[in-house]
């Protein structure tokens, strides 16, 4: 018997509000292994979505449930778990498997209640298998993909046509985060047009978005990072800018401070600084008239600080000190290390001073900005004459 498709969380809200749909999908049954086609043979089951959709969904119960500029008001969540594991509930609810009839009722459930008001946020979030033909045409594979192999896109996502269709709707602030590969495997260049399925049709009447964004966690073309057993590298770079790296304020540091949708590129800085040689980069686009807010925090958030020197090895021999220049308290003292300092601060204004203590290298002092979403400063030293 098929588990019911129930709402995790709802609740009744006045003003803007958040509408929040999270897919995760770990299991595959009709691909991998022998006897399938080329294309099924290489999708293979995800052990990194069914725990990176849980993360999100708990993430936005914490923090955007008590949001005061968007909070979250409904949240629909489906999850197919790692082939032999189950899903842990949510508020008390075990998520539906994610097959494809499955998110077209989670889907028409999110969309009604976005188009409930424009000053709704409809908010997206998909992590799984993707395919990608072309930048437009980006397949998003749900559970029985390939449950026939003459219709294999049956069962798959035509996120580009869903995108379009999602002009339909009232809701004018709307966030796509796609957490999936964009590879163009052969199989799928040989057709001169593949078909999959928008969740909503392209037809109707057409509202304003003035804000329409997609966020990628990889350019077209790419592999997404997979890492087994724990949330994707993105899924960490999109919930740290939500939760404050996008953040900026107008005035003073005190606040507020707003994440908006134009701080969403902030995404790509946040996964290419905390994994600086990989190969993916995370990509945004759509479409923007104004910087819709998404979170507000009370103040000043912390941020990613790294602290390098040039030359590099001149970090071995110093006694490096950053002060607050607001009040002078000493917040960093790295003795002698031989690696950069990473860690976070506060965003604000900062004094930093080197010392070499008879090495072959003068002392410097610098002032710095800390600001969102990451700082990365390197400091030139020179040797003494």
């Amino acid at each position: 018997m098929k588990a019911a498709v129930r709402t995790i969380f709802e609740r009744a809200l006045p003003g803007r509000r958040t509408h929040a749909l999270v897919i995760g999908v770990g299991a595959y049954p009709h691909c991998g292994g022998q006897g399938v086609t080329p294309l099924a043979q290489r999708v293979e089951p995800l052990s990194c979505a069914p725990v990176t959709a849980h993360k999100v969904a708990r993430w936005l119960l914490e923090h955007q449930r008590s949001d005061t500029a968007a909070p979250l008001a409904s949240m629909e969540v489906l999850i197919s778990p790692y082939p032999g594991r189950s899903t842990a509930p949510i508020e008390g609810t075990v998520p539906a498997a994610a097959t494809y009839d499955n998110v077209i009722v989670a889907f028409d459930r999110w969309l009604e209640r976005c188009n409930q008001d424009e000053d709704s946020v409809a908010l997206f979030y998909f992590c799984g298998h993707g395919l990608a033909r072309d930048p437009s045409q980006q397949f998003l594979l749900l559970e029985d993909f390939h449950a026939s192999k003459n219709r294999p896109f049956d069962h798959a996502v035509d996120y580009g046509a869903t995108w379009e269709g999602m002009a339909g709707c009232r809701a004018r602030t709307q966030v796509f985060f796609l957490d999936t590969c964009r590879e163009i495997p052969e199989e799928v260049l040989e057709p001169t047009r593949l078909y999959g399925r928008a969740l909503i049709a392209p037809i109707g009447k057409v509202y304003e978005r003035t804000s329409a964004v997609t966020v990628y966690a990889t350019a077209h073309g790419y592999e997404a990072f997979s890492p087994p057993d724990a949330p994707t590298p993105f899924s960490e770079a999109v919930l740290d800018t939500l939760g404050g790296l996008g953040a900026r304020c107008k005035g003073t540091l005190n606040g507020p401070w707003h994440v908006t949708t134009d701080a969403l590129g902030d995404v790509a800085r946040v996964l290419s600084f905390h994994y600086p040689d990989a190969p993916q980069r995370s990509h945004h686009e759509g479409e923007s008239s104004g910087a819709d807010v998404l979170r507000e925090l009370s103040g000043p958030p912390r941020v990613p600080l790294r602290l390098r020197f040039d030359p590099g090895h001149a970090i071995g021999s110093a006694n490096l000190e950053v002060f607050r220049t607001t009040d002078r308290q000493l917040m960093i003292h790295w003795d002698h290390r031989p690696t950069p300092w990473t860690g976070h601060a506060e965003v604000g204004h900062y004094e930093v001073r080197a010392t070499f203590n008879g090495a072959p290298w003068r002392d410097i002092g610098d002032q710095i900005l800390v600001d969102t979403p990451v700082q990365d400063t390197c400091l030139y030293v020179k040797a003494r004459p």
